[in-house]
């Protein structure tokens, strides 16, 4: 009986054995091991789903509920400019490992591990809307030299609109230096990235060709007041989307 002979790929597998984009541990085949798989994906809370207005879990819905409001309590007296949200997992423990590693150079194959799980959760929401195109929100030049090149959000983008099969695009750049987030109170935030972001000249320049009455997909790593996306997504409605929907891969939860 003849036997084909072994192929590129499993030459290379034996030379270099496949590894967990996350751990490291060889795998066979797949971006992430079982455990990686379990941590960092399908540890949502239990008996819970993503609000889609703010994205923080809330309890499932009664099965006799017909239609769910559309927001929970946390979310029902604060505005977004984004129109929905679709959240991976919750940050905490080694999703926010995941997510601060992505941020770096050299973490490629993370960066595309986490965006093709995104994308399957995207697809799979109940109001899912195919994109026109797909955007990120964007980096400070020096933040980007400091860590390497693209942001993380720059290569989940990329990642989730390569599996959604939609064009992707860094239509916005950043027009000063933003201040960390994370170390401002909430109700500083909005006012620090109140007029950090404008669309490319070239965007809006061809306002008809790029933007107009187009539903774009916003791509983030964390999301958590909201301030930083709906911003952007101001802008994006401003310069002639249709709509902006917000994908992220974590959701920040306060106790």
């Amino acid at each position: 009986m003849l036997v084909a002979p072994p192929t590129r790929r499993v030459w290379l597998d034996l030379i270099l054995p496949p590894l967990c984009a996350f751990c490291g541990d060889e795998v066979d085949g797949v971006e992430l091991c079982r455990r990686c798989q379990r941590i960092l994906v399908d540890a949502w809370p239990p008996l819970a789903v993503a609000c889609r207005r703010c994205g923080l879990p809330r309890p499932l819905p009664l099965e006799d509920t017909a239609h769910p409001p559309e927001h929970c309590g946390e979310c029902a007296d604060r505005q977004f400019d984004f129109d929905s949200v679709a959240v991976l997992a919750v940050y905490q423990g080694a999703v926010r490992e995941a997510v601060v590693a992505t941020k770096r150079a050299g973490t490629v194959a993370l960066a595309a591990a986490l965006a093709s799980r995104l994308a399957e959760r995207i697809s799979t929401e109940q109001a899912f809307v195919a994109p026109d195109l797909v955007t990120f929100v964007p980096s400070h030049l020096l933040r980007r030299l400091t860590r390497g090149g693209a942001s993380g959000s720059e290569r989940i983008a990329a990642g989730v609109a390569r599996r959604l099969g939609v064009p992707v695009a860094g239509l916005l750049r950043t027009t000063r230096w933003v201040g960390k987030q994370s170390l401002l109170p909430d109700e500083r935030r909005r006012e620090n990235v109140r007029g950090a972001f404008a669309v490319k000249s070239g965007y809006a320049d061809k306002r008809s060709a790029e933007l107009r009455d187009r539903r774009v997909l916003l791509v983030d790593d964390v999301l958590t007041t909201g301030a930083t996306a709906s911003e952007v997504a101001r802008v994006l409605k401003q310069a002639g989307a249709e709509s902006v929907h917000l994908a992220v891969v974590a959701r920040a939860v306060r106790h």
